[in-house]
């Protein structure tokens, strides 16, 4: 079971990172780069911005529950997988709970799940993405699997083989108990608004399924990730994006190298802010709009930050965005409207 669960796990990741790059390629080099927000990062950061790339904490905090599963699973399964009918069966059961659940509550590991669904799901990229402090099993079931799920995703079904939240719930909540003879795990399940329990039987070669394919999806993912940031550090040396649009409106192109520690090198991933070029317009100036196909005089700027027009009057206007909303007259365009019709449209 153990290794057809490897291959199953290991060529559903593999086509995974395949669909994301050719699905929405600035969005996977963001994955990949780790990118995220750093609350009043910009009052000490050069670019004034608290947008960073390979921020490392869910990593350094994720190390040692690694290196702990991964120990136990080389000293306890082989090929043939592992049997409970030992003399430490008990203990290993309850050692593979503490371990399914940890996978369960892994910021790193949901955090990567919950970007990658929203890339699946045509969203952008999430640079604020942070975890609930509570109801994680409701923020699992639906920022995560129901949304794979309701557009019949591989990936959304590989995670409804991997993930049981009354598994997860009953032992962090110590409300099971393990039956060796009858070779199940009993699992009490607090009802809403009451003081009872309901019980849930998983037998051990359920529950086993389930372990082995969180523990090799959790594994697996984040090596896929590591090998991905190699191959764009090897692939091209220098700028792996053209400049993209950020939520702030500011504008970033993302470079890739390695980087040497004690010895080794190690993949890194950093964001250059392209600096704003101003654009300066005056009565008279025409603009081509690609719907139209045909140049717009313009009459008056709407500059989305101040989200108010300033007519021209013969001075010239500076304008600090990229995107802005233009006036132009009403003989210009074939709709209806009373004086202006206001057209948004992206400065190249």
């Amino acid at each position: 079971m153990i290794e057809h669960i490897r291959m199953n796990v290991s060529s559903v990741v593999d086509n995974l990172m395949i669909r994301l790059y050719n699905k929405s390629y600035n969005d996977f080099i963001l994955l990949i780069a780790r990118g995220q927000i750093i609350p009043g990062l910009e009052r000490v950061s050069p670019s004034r911005s608290n947008y960073s790339l390979d921020y490392m904490m869910d990593k350094y905090y994720d190390e040692t529950r690694e290196k702990f599963y991964v120990e136990y699973l080389n000293s306890k399964y082989r090929k043939n997988g592992y049997d409970y009918r030992t003399d430490d069966g008990f203990f290993c059961l309850n050692i593979e709970l503490m371990i399914y659940c940890h996978i369960w509550e892994s910021s790193l590991f949901l955090k990567s799940l919950k970007h990658i669904t929203d890339l699946l799901i045509g969203q952008e990229y999430d640079w604020g993405l942070e975890l609930p402090d509570m109801k994680i099993k409701s923020f699992i079931k639906d920022s995560i699997i129901n949304p794979l799920v309701d557009i019949d995703d591989e990936f959304g079904q590989l995670l409804k083989k991997a993930y049981s939240p009354n598994l997860r719930n009953s032992f962090a909540h110590s409300l099971y108990k393990i039956d060796m003879e009858q070779r199940v795990i009993s699992l009490y399940i607090k009802r809403m608004d009451k003081d009872d329990c309901v019980e849930r039987s998983v037998s051990f070669e359920e529950f086993q399924e389930k372990f082995l394919y969180s523990i090799n999806l959790c594994y697996l993912l984040r090596h896929s990730i590591n090998h991905q940031r190699e191959m764009a550090a090897n692939s091209h040396g220098g700028a792996i994006t053209k400049a993209f649009k950020l939520p702030s409106g500011r504008m970033m192109q993302i470079f890739a190298n390695y980087k040497e520690i004690k010895g080794k090198r190690y993949p890194e991933f950093s964001g250059a802010l392209i600096k704003e070029r101003f654009h300066r317009f005056k009565v008279g100036d025409w603009v081509k709009f690609n719907e139209l196909q045909t140049p717009i005089e313009i009459v008056a700027v709407k500059d989305m930050k101040n989200d108010q027009f300033v007519k021209l009057k013969g001075a010239r206007k500076m304008c600090s965005t990229k995107m802005l909303e233009i006036a132009v007259p009403l003989d210009a365009i074939d709709y209806n409207c009373k004086d202006y019709q206001t057209i948004r449209f992206y400065l190249s």
